[in-house]
Formats: structure tokens, sequence, C-alpha cells
């Protein structure tokens, strides 16, 4: 009796292949490394500090910025980058002398081939609370969609909830005292319907304070 031959169906829906996360001391710029499992196409950066009115937010050389807050005063300062092909390495600035920055990368495969201004959306609050992702409308089925916080002068990276329905959960601190911190934190979420997706809040016990937010949509390719 001969068995058929295995079939193997390849993977094309836009997906989160790898992830990356660190801080930056203030004071100067430094090298990051990419996400090891990247396949050279799409990686989104989600970057920031403590609030701070002269500076603006962290940056990465060269890559696209397409949502920022910068010289801010109580919630955090945050950007939101991205660039295909970025390579193994990146120089991040954290565009202070005095507040490191913190960042979260996500290396997406079968991506939409561009990203415009209308793939994402910000959102901030003075008032002590947790981050709360705003709505974006997906333009096809099955989509990407990325869901980003930061708060201020707290310390927590444990004991996180993301928003209802979002997997992967990542969080990381600046590393700072907290009078000088930022905690930033992302998940993800595979839409199936093409149409409006508000992700929620992400959630915790007990920390809170002023905050910045972000989410962006990626369509398959």
């Amino acid at each position: 009796m001969f068995l058929p031959a295995p079939r193997f169906t390849a993977l094309t829906n836009v997906r989160v292949i790898d992830s990356k996360q660190g801080y930056v001391a203030a004071g100067g710029s430094a090298t990051i490394n990419m996400p090891a499992n990247r396949s050279d196409t799409l990686v989104i950066a989600w970057l920031a500090s403590n609030e701070n009115s002269v500076n603006d937010a962290p940056t990465i050389s060269g890559w696209t910025s397409i949502e920022s807050e910068n010289g801010t005063t109580d919630f955090p300062l945050f950007r939101l980058m991205y660039k295909y092909g970025p390579g193994a390495t990146a120089i991040l600035d954290p565009n202070s002398s005095f507040d490191n920055a913190a960042y979260i990368l996500w290396s997406i495969a079968s991506a939409e081939a561009s990203i415009s201004g209308s793939n994402s959306s910000k959102a901030n609050d003075t008032v002590a609370g947790v981050p709360n992702p705003p709505s974006v409308t997906t333009s096809a089925d099955n989509s990407l969609v990325l869901a980003f916080g930061a708060v201020m002068e707290i310390t927590a990276t444990t004991s996180w909830s993301a928003p209802s329905g979002y997997s992967g959960l990542l969080t990381q601190s600046a590393n700072e005292s907290v009078s000088d911190n930022v905690v930033i934190m992302s998940a993800w979420k595979v839409v199936s319907t093409a149409g409006a997706e508000n992700p929620g809040t992400f959630t915790h016990a007990s920390a809170a304070n002023g905050w910045g937010a972000a989410t962006i949509r990626i369509a398959p390719a």
C-alpha cells in the first residue's frame, strides 16, 4: 500500500513571526538588534520615554515615523515607526540626555507592500489611567492589528493584561527610577472581517498614570 506524499500549504497570511525588546540609556545613540526571525520584510517599532516638555520622542535612524508625540507634559513621549528590510541592526536615539528609551519591535511576514498614515492612529491622556489604543479600520479580511501603550512614571512590567482578544503581550521598562521611567506594552490580533477594530484597554490592578497609545492595521500581501 502506498500512502500519498504529504502536501504542504505555504503560509501566506499576514502574521507576527518574531519580536525584540529592550531599552537604550540616555545620552547618545546605540545600536539595537532586530528580531532574529524577520525575513528582511517588515519590522514595526514602538518607542517611548518619560514625559518631557523640551525633547522629541525616541527615534530610529532611517526608519519612517507614522505616529508620535513630542515635547509632552503629563503623558509619555512616544513614536510608532516601521521599515521594510531593515537588516540585522539599527541605531536608536533616545533624544534625551536624562531619560532612557524603551522599545518593542515586531517582525511581520506576508504584509502589504506599503504603509501610510491611514494605517494607524494614536491617543493619550494626562489623567492617571491605563493605555487605551484607538480604533482603526482594517481594509481587508484577516488583517493584523497591533496595539501599543506607554505609561509614565511607573515601574510595573508584570500583571498587565492585553486588550480582550489580543495575544502575545510584551511589556518593557526603560529601567529608570520611578520618577523618570516609562513602561511600554504591545499585543496583536488577526481580525477576520474588514471593518472598524477598537482594541480596548491594557489593564493592570494598580499601575496607572498619564499614558499614550497607538494602533496600526496591516493588511495581507
